[in-house]
């Protein structure tokens, strides 16, 4: 990418030359047949004196792990790729979800941005919906439309959201309106309302878009356990069932594939992945994860990568480890706290 960049200055055919369609697909061909990077968006944590609700901030960084499941762990490296300094904050609690490049960043308000880190792009997207929650959590993601060859931003808010309690029995109930937007990028310069999600949508999930659609993880509290596929040929939401037993977890895409992580206990993970999502959905279990170490627990634990037998971990959002599958060992990769300027 810092090569292309460069030849964009050399002179005006080269530079319409890498706004081709023809050039951008073939690019984008050759990058994903390369071991992939990852990408760590480090944030600071809002402090317990602090006054305001939400924490606020006026910088993003952006650094990458190469190919961290092709080298030796002592010849790891993360580096800086972008620095963003906004006119206006951003949020320190954020969802970043990412997409050929591309990265949407979901924050605490009605505000999302887009950033390319290779090309130090920073894009700051018209405000959607207003969510009426007292505590906003980040909700929206970035995908890739097939039909219509376009990034898309998928969104979902809530437009009516109240808790009721009894005052005889003391239980709560909850009453709520769901909406749902998209925005595509370079096509118009508005959010457009879609169909409304038929369900609640957890607010601490991660979404997943893979083959064309956006699936989200339902909110158990307010009604079935359930995953929304919201299909962008139609723009029409459908149904998944949780994985047998399973009533919590996270969604992840592990080689191409849908994937459930599910907690089984203390020391166990699960990793489900979606067989067939035809007229009867079948999972198949893919991965059962024993977690020895008394340092490692369950909870915020989180594959990012998968690669024949070895795995890449997220760990309460601040180590990475490498995962021998067949011979069931951890090795600490990064330590965010400690390598990067991460609070």
């Amino acid at each position: 990418m810092k090569s292309i960049v460069r030849f964009k200055c050399v002179q005006k055919s080269w530079l319409a030359a890498t706004k081709n369609d023809w050039f951008v697909c073939r690019h984008l061909k050759f990058s994903r047949a390369m071991p992939p990077d990852v990408l760590i968006v480090p944030r600071e944590e809002c402090s317990d004196d602090e006054d305001e609700e939400i924490g606020l901030s006026n910088e993003i960084s952006f650094y990458r792990l190469r190919e961290p499941l092709s080298k030796d762990i002592d010849d790891t490296k993360v580096e800086l790729m972008l620095e963003a300094v906004q006119p206006e904050v951003i949020t320190h609690t954020i969802l970043t979800t990412h997409c050929d490049g591309l990265v949407a960043i979901a924050t605490a308000t009605d505000q999302v941005y887009v950033s390319n880190p290779a090309t130090k792009e920073f894009v700051t997207l018209p405000l959607g919906n207003h969510d009426v929650r007292e505590i906003n959590i980040p909700s929206a993601a970035i995908g890739f439309d097939p039909w219509r060859n376009r990034y898309v931003i998928a969104r979902y808010f809530y437009c009516n959201y109240m808790v009721l309690e009894d005052e005889d029995t003391g239980e709560r109930s909850f009453e709520y309106d769901i909406g749902h937007e998209v925005f595509t990028l370079g096509l118009g310069h508005s959010w457009e309302i879609t169909d409304n999600p038929p369900l609640a949508i957890c607010p601490f999930a991660r979404p997943v878009c893979m083959r064309g659609a956006f699936y989200w993880c339902t909110n158990g509290m307010l009604n079935e356990y359930m995953i929304l596929r919201f299909n962008l040929y139609d723009e029409k939401f459908g149904m998944l069932p949780f994985p047998p037993g399973c009533h919590h977890g996270d969604l992840a895409e592990l080689s191409g594939k849908l994937c459930f992580v599910h907690a089984a206990n203390v020391d166990t993970i699960c990793i489900w992945q979606l067989v067939d999502d035809k007229l009867e959905p079948v999972w198949s279990q893919c991965s059962r994860i024993d977690v020895f170490s008394n340092e490692i627990s369950t909870y915020g634990f989180f594959p990012i990568l998968s690669r024949d037998t070895e795995m890449l971990i997220a760990v309460d959002d601040e180590k990475l480890y490498q995962l021998y599958e067949w011979s069931d060992t951890m090795s600490e990769l990064v330590d965010m706290e400690d390598g990067l300027e991460y609070e």
